[in-house]
């Protein structure tokens, strides 16, 4: 560290520009030193608003008796006038400390760093970059947070540690992050000049470089799994004693894995079924065998991997290898074409590039799901994601991620993917799942992965904007006829669709389309056209005017039977699934005669679900009106002072009841990481949640004693759903009732699913108010009130009487 640095922090009346300083600390840095350290009170002059009270502890009567601005300006500025302005958020502090010292004659004219752009370049992976945060995930203290003085030692603590992380890279990487650190704010870039200085031109063998690209050396782990007995031996290994409805869950798969067939074995909350079918079935691996275990979400296959496969490392030496879509994974050929056209001089996204080339040396998968804020800059990431393709004129075919998992997945006996890709892997992949044994673990799910799973969605627009674009620039006419051509096929397609719901290509339309992207060759044209090509059977447009959405499904949608069949056992276990409804799914999937086995868990949580026959039908209001009714709730059940989970089926439903509320809430986002939604909500930044399906599939609320939840709408499957429609169709090929045999069961599953994740701990109370008048104003309504009396007290009340008998439960049982 050969600069001086002076780490500022300033705490003020408010954070807008007009703010006057109340507090002043600077720590000085020197040789990577603490030389000194300066604080003082400022007194504005002005009475402090409660909040500012509350956030830093300074009172008015402390700030009275502290010197003005005008008696510590000459001090302040000698600490900084020869050394370079450090700050979280420097903006901020730099601007009001500078206009401070301007009018008291001191002009500050020193470099400016931003800790806050530093550590997203350095440590990609974060999800937040609050201070408090970074001080959380580096292990800085931080006892006095918002005291300038412990912020500012704080912030001299993260910036060690940040030029630590940048000499522990590349020194050629540091070079281009350097070259390329006019995307940072002010002289940020001044730190990584600091470094190199400093770093030694030995290179180190664990990076290799690869077409100006700086990638971490792939290591070839073998599994050395060590001597693996029966579950018993497993479970006494770990120093897990386990309880009667896992020991019987371990010990029904012991009986039945070494038969070919298929289970379906319901085991409720708490009855501990993941460590059971692991430790069970991973005795087999030692001979050989291989075991793949298929979740519903992303998050849970992180959760899975992080949990029980560290463990599974540690104790057995058995890795986890996570396997899901190509689009997940970085291309490395794509990444490459786009720095060479890169815009740098637009901030966001040469901060976001430089984040990625720091990520690029440091990932051992490639896998973007690791970018901790990956979902802010989508419109960059979609062009970098990889198709699942490797030209054979790629500069990286060795290196390219995607087929280095390829190549390392039949010498990996433990798989984990999620329920929308395992029919392209069974399919992809049938040696895979010769002789192995196969898990769906939380199996109600297993509709919705399949509905993700045989969908392939663009959007009309691109793909239009996209046409438009490569008719603009091409020039030879017998193209641009055929260009042309494409053109009005999609709009007489669009135009047809117009005020349906969907609307299927027909099959002239379809070959019309494919001949010409042929004749005009794909290679030529973007990638989007591709679509077309898909190996599926069945094209559909659908969507409201200008938000219309092109649709590819597959004919073989439900086919997991040939899957299931080529695996020595498959496994179907859930808390939730209802086993007549996983029967008929099944029998759709060629699979008959599937053995059904329950197991007990314990009782968790108390929980009261509440519904009311004043209620309307929520499918027949206004969309209007209906936001304001759940709204107006929302505010209502705020008052009782529980946290509030609000339950969405529709984005736009979420964003119309959010534009309704006076009450603060934190609201899911396209593409937020929801454990991070989740440790906000339970630590109480906001006292609302309004969460999507994508929330309660893979998120416990275990952490909070009392919570209340709101189901805004009966989760339905949608009947104007392609998939929903083609099943529908399916069953009634079969002889079977859709709404009775598929859609009815499928609702109280989902029902069941989201109510349970509110009960998790034996001392876990919650109160569930559904507003959907259908549960008790149609007759089917009885079905699901008997699905949700299983695990709760199940009432119908007037409306006017709900409030009071929610606060009348939890009252009840906090006394119990």
């Amino acid at each position: 560290m050969n600069q001086k640095y002076a780490i500022v922090d300033i705490e003020a009346t408010n954070p807008g520009n007009q703010a006057k300083i109340i507090q002043v600390g600077i720590v000085l840095l020197e040789n990577g030193e603490i030389v000194q350290s300066y604080q003082t009170d400022v007194n504005p002059q002005e009475a402090l608003d409660q909040r500012i009270i509350d956030l830093t502890g300074i009172t008015d009567q402390q700030l009275v008796q502290a010197p003005l601005f005008s008696q510590v300006a000459g001090v302040i500025y000698d600490l900084l006038e020869d050394a370079v302005f450090v700050a979280h958020n420097v903006a901020f502090d730099a601007n009001l400390l500078a206009e401070a010292l301007f009018w008291e004659g001191y002009e500050l004219r020193t470099p400016r760093v931003d800790t806050v752009e530093l550590a997203q370049v350095c440590f990609p992976r974060f999800q937040n970059y609050s201070l408090g945060s970074l001080c959380q995930e580096l292990g800085i203290p931080l006892e006095n947070a918002h005291t300038a003085l412990a912020d500012a030692q704080a912030t001299a603590a993260l910036l060690r540690i940040l030029m630590e992380r940048i000499q522990e890279l590349p020194k050629g990487l540091v070079e281009q992050l350097w070259k390329k650190s006019d995307a940072l704010l002010y002289e940020t870039g001044l730190v990584f000049q600091d470094c190199l200085s400093q770093m030694s031109d030995q290179g180190d063998s664990s990076f290799l470089v690869e077409h100006g690209l700086y990638l971490r050396k792939p290591q070839t782990s073998v599994n050395q799994v060590i001597g693996l007995g029966p579950w018993q031996q497993q479970f006494q290994e770990l120093g897990l004693d386990p309880r009667p409805a896992q020991a019987d869950l371990a010990q029904h798969i012991q009986q039945t894995k070494g038969q070919k067939g298929v289970s379906v074995l319901q085991a409720e909350v708490g009855s501990g079924k993941t460590w059971a079918y692991l430790l069970t079935l991973i005795e087999e691996l030692d001979q050989g065998g291989r075991l793949v275990v298929s979740v519903p979400t992303k998050l849970l296959m992180q959760q899975l991997l992080e949990q029980e496969g560290t463990v599974l490392a540690q104790r057995f030496g058995l890795q986890m290898r996570v396997v899901k879509s190509p689009r997940n994974f970085l291309s490395l050929d794509a990444l490459w074409t786009y720095l060479q056209k890169a815009d740098w001089r637009k901030r966001s996204i040469g901060r976001f590039l430089m984040q990625l080339l720091v990520w690029l040396a440091e990932t051992e998968t490639g896998d973007l799901d690791e970018l901790g804020q990956a979902y802010r800059l989508e419109h960059i990431l979609k062009d970098l994601r990889h198709s699942g393709q490797v030209e054979a004129a790629s500069l990286f075919p060795i290196l390219d991620f995607w087929r280095r998992l390829e190549r390392r997945l039949a010498e990996v006996p433990l798989l984990v993917t999620n329920h929308a890709y395992l029919p392209t892997l069974l399919k992809s992949y049938p040696t895979l799942f010769k002789d192995a044994y196969l898990v769906l673990d939380e199996a109600q799910s297993l509709f919705r992965g399949l509905e993700e799973a045989n969908q392939v969605k663009l959007s009309y627009s691109d793909l239009e904007q996209k046409l438009q674009a490569v008719l603009a620039a091409e020039k030879v006419p017998k193209r641009l006829r055929l260009l042309q051509e494409l053109q009005v096929e999609l709009e007489i397609w669009k135009v047809q669709q117009a005020g349906q719901n969907y609307l299927e290509l027909d099959k002239a339309a379809l070959k019309k389309i494919q001949s010409l992207l042929h004749r005009l060759g794909l290679a030529q044209l973007p990638d989007l056209f591709r679509f077309f090509l898909e190996e599926q059977g069945t094209f559909y447009i659908r969507g409201p005017k200008n938000q219309e959405e092109l649709v590819a499904v597959s004919e073989d949608y439900f086919q997991l039977g040939q899957g299931f069949e080529a695996c020595q056992h498959s496994y179907l276990i859930s808390a939730s699934l209802d086993p007549a409804l996983a029967q008929t799914l099944l029998q759709l999937a060629g699979v008959e005669g599937a053995a059904v086995a329950s197991f007990a868990g314990p009782k968790l949580g108390r929980q009261l679900v509440v519904s009311s026959a004043d209620f309307p039908d929520v499918s027949l209001m206004n969309f209007s009106d209906y936001a304001k009714f759940v709204g107006a709730w929302v505010e209502n059940l705020s008052a009782l002072g529980h946290p509030i989970m609000v339950v969405f089926s529709s984005r736009d439903l979420l964003n119309r009841v959010a534009g309704t509320l006076s009450v603060p809430y934190l609201a899911q986002l396209e593409g937020q990481d929801q454990q991070v939604l989740r440790k906000r909500f339970e630590r109480g930044d906001q006292q609302v949640l309004l969460a999507l399906g994508s929330f309660w599939e893979g998120v416990d609320l275990k952490d909070l004693d009392q919570v209340i939840q709101l189901i805004v709408r009966l989760p339905f499957a949608n009947p104007k759903n392609v998939l929903v429609d083609k099943v529908s169709q399916s069953l009634e090929s079969l002889g079977l009732n859709p709404f009775t045999d598929f859609v009815l069961p499928l609702a109280g599953q989902r029902l069941q699913q989201i109510t349970g994740r509110l009960r998790r701990r034996e001392d876990q109370i919650s109160a569930v108010l559904i507003l959907d008048g259908r549960l008790v104003g149609k007759s089917y309504g009885t079905v699901l009130q008997e699905e949700l009396a299983k695990g709760a007290d199940f009432l119908i009340r007037p409306q006017a009487l709900i409030p009071h008998e929610i606060t009348d439960f939890f009252e009840r049982y906090e006394e119990s």
